[in-house]
């Protein structure tokens, strides 16, 4: 009861974040910290998660990212997902990408979240169903998507596929979460 009353009087601060802060010299991307280095899957993410708070360059930024010789296939697609969750146009890469034949779990993830940011949600929901047809797991409340070869593997990709759900509006977003 001491505690609980000492604990309630305590008012946080609010916290405002200066994403310039984090951005390297030479503008590659975003830094988890202001003196690390650029981190391309960070900036991925947060351009999918909130591509406002980027600021006005983010497209270039993510266009580096997409056209360095070292980016992998995965990042490129996840690359391509994040520059349609800023508004460029990129339907047309979706389209290429979404012909390639031998996509994994994770790149399908991406591929259908940028067509859920440019409101192809029927693409997008063909792509979350036929996943969850091959990989889903119910037990209860909790859904998730039984990809990978580890529990982190497995996380990552409920909780993309969560975002995917979210977007659409479907219920199942619910028990992904509640898995994650």
């Amino acid at each position: 009861p001491l505690l609980r009353g000492a604990w309630s009087r305590i008012a946080l601060a609010p916290v405002e974040i200066d994403l310039y802060r984090y951005e390297y010299g030479s503008g590659d991307g975003l830094a988890l910290l202001p003196y690390g280095s650029p981190d391309p899957w960070l900036t991925v993410r947060l351009a999918l998660a909130a591509p406002d708070a980027m600021g006005p360059d983010r497209g270039e930024v993510l266009d580096r990212i997409r056209k360095l010789p070292s980016t992998l296939r995965g990042l490129e697609i996840a690359t391509v997902a994040a520059l349609a969750a800023t508004g460029a146009p990129v339907l047309a890469d979706l389209n290429e990408i979404g012909a390639l034949p031998d996509l994994s779990p994770t790149e399908r993830i991406y591929l259908a979240l940028g067509y859920a940011s440019l409101g192809d949600d029927a693409s997008a929901l063909e792509i979350e169903r036929a996943l969850l047809g091959e990989y889903g797991e119910r037990l209860g409340p909790w859904v998730r998507l039984r990809v990978g070869a580890n529990l982190d593997e497995i996380l990552e990709a409920t909780s993309l596929l969560g975002l995917v759900a979210a977007s659409l509006g479907d219920p199942l977003a619910n028990g992904m979460a509640d898995y994650v």
